[in-house]
Formats: structure tokens, sequence, C-alpha cells
């Protein structure tokens, strides 16, 4: 974040996507929020998940 400009840095700060992001709140389809998935499991499906996300 350092890179960008001070007013976008803290756009993006503000952002309530970004805070649940960091919050782990963000919900996806099969009811697990972002803190909740393995990175395993993560990392096995990657492309499954690219794909899906790609088609939102």
């Amino acid at each position: 974040m350092k890179n960008l400009s001070g007013a976008v840095a803290e756009r993006l700060s503000n952002d309530p996507t970004i805070q649940n992001l960091r919050a782990g709140v963000v919900q996806f389809s099969n009811g697990l929020s972002y803190s909740q998935m393995r990175m395993d499991d993560y990392d096995s499906s990657f492309s499954k998940k690219l794909q899906y996300m790609e088609k939102l």
C-alpha cells in the first residue's frame, strides 16, 4: 500500500470490502469465510476457484 498515493491508500483502507477481507468475514457461496479456508485446499483447487470467480 505504501507505493500508492495517500488518497488512494486511504480510500482502499476505508473500503468495507477490504476491511471485511482483513477481518475474515467475507462469505463465499459454500458458507465458509475467507479465514476458514485451509490453504492446502485452496491451492489444490486454485484454478477451479479462479474460473468460478471469473464467472461472478
